[in-house]
């Protein structure tokens, strides 16, 4: 069960949704993004 939650959550997969959306990121902007948002 928490790995399904972490697959659906992570940069990566995050990344994906962004891009099928004609957004061009990757996972590592994405992680800096939340990581920024976090620490705000």
């Amino acid at each position: 069960m928490i790995d399904n939650i972490s697959q659906m959550t992570s940069y990566r997969s995050i990344a994906a949704i962004l891009n099928t959306n004609k957004l061009d990121t990757n996972d590592k902007t994405v992680g800096a993004y939340i990581k920024y948002l976090s620490c705000s």
